[in-house]
């Protein structure tokens, strides 16, 4: 996945009227601090997932 792609989105990055509009495109998903495993006492709590494995299919939105 190319990551200069990859665009984070957070709701505070769009005023509150826009919330909740998607504009039409073709996305994919990618989820961020999905880990591996888990060791409550280790620092960082485990292992990341690599990215292939934390990015979806694409899907489309339309109006």
């Amino acid at each position: 996945m190319d990551r200069r792609s990859t665009v984070p989105f957070h709701p505070s990055d769009y005023p509150e009227k826009r919330q909740g509009v998607v504009d039409p495109g073709t996305y994919r998903i990618v989820w961020y601090g999905v880990l591996r495993s888990f060791d409550r006492d280790a620092r960082p709590f485990g292992e990341e997932l690599p990215v292939e494995m934390r990015v979806s299919n694409e899907f489309v939105v339309r109006r």
